[in-house]
């Protein structure tokens, strides 16, 4: 079976993709209107001649995930968000900085909710920052931090777009590059990518929490609630994975949600309910 999309990891974390464009649009039409959309998309940002590159029939571009191969004792939680932003695949690192090139508010979050804290002091230089993220990064995969979990990141839609420019930005933004039926076709082997990432690195123990929309809806088992904005930001949607019931889904706002105190709470409500599953299992087993 000839396959749309294939991968190939070229460094720790950073990915690179093929999207056939002849075999995707045989499937589906409009090439045409893609190639016309192509031109804005990838003016879009001043980080896309770094990320993607044309040859032929094929679009190439880089992509990230942390999937650390290294195991403890902790259960597995894999972070799951919709797609990566240009600029973060740039510097090789997920949520690298923000606007003012700053620490991104993700990983401030993240720690106030108890979910990963590096304890790294965080510099004001901005290139300082940079080198701290690539320390942190490496952390990650050798399971260096403080947390109750054994954390894994992961994207469901891999090729990224940029963070701040409707419409080209998040998974609306590459939906609309490829028209509506086309993507179609690259969810259905994203999905399959997710599903491998998802069951290889949890195993027996862990669970997912979904950042965004798509994502979460992508892993969601037949019982479980579908994605709603207004619901998850008053409390964590709770659900089971697809692709194995007893793996524990929880649907929480997207990141740009989080500045927001209710969000936040969501979440810290999120990560502690997953310490109390994974604490009362093991009691069980023990």
């Amino acid at each position: 079976m000839t396959t749309v999309l294939t991968r190939t990891q070229i460094d720790r974390g950073i990915e690179q993709f093929t999207i056939d464009l002849g075999e995707l649009y045989s499937k589906s039409e409009g090439r045409d209107s893609f190639e016309e959309r192509w031109i804005d998309f990838y003016k879009s940002d001043k980080d896309n001649p770094q990320i993607f590159k044309r040859s032929n029939n094929k679009l190439i571009y880089l992509s990230e995930s942390i999937i650390p191969r290294k195991t403890d004792s902790r259960p597995s939680l894999l972070l799951l968000f919709g797609n990566p932003a240009t600029h973060s695949v740039v510097s090789k690192m997920y949520f690298s900085y923000e606007a003012g090139l700053r620490e991104h508010r993700v990983w401030r979050i993240f720690r106030e909710v108890d979910l990963v804290n590096f304890e790294e002091p965080i510099p004001e230089n901005f290139k300082s920052l940079l080198e701290l993220n690539q320390i942190n990064k490496r952390k990650l995969y050798d399971l260096d931090y403080n947390s109750s979990f054994r954390i894994g990141f992961a994207v469901y839609i891999s090729m990224p777009s940029t963070a701040t420019k409707p419409p080209w930005s998040g998974v609306a933004g590459v939906r609309r590059l490829f028209g509506a039926n086309a993507f179609k076709i690259i969810e259905m082997e994203e999905q399959a990518r997710i599903k491998s990432i998802l069951l290889n690195f949890i195993q027996n123990r862990g669970g997912v929490i979904a950042f965004q929309k798509d994502a979460y809806n992508a892993v969601r088992g037949k019982n479980s609630p579908p994605y709603n904005l207004k619901y998850s930001l008053i409390s964590p949607l709770s659900g089971s994975c697809k692709f194995n019931n007893a793996i524990p889904l929880l649907g929480v706002p997207p990141t740009r949600f989080l500045l927001g105190k209710t969000a936040k709470e969501t979440l810290k409500k999120g990560v502690a309910l997953l310490k109390d599953s994974f604490q009362q299992s093991s009691t069980i087993i023990d």
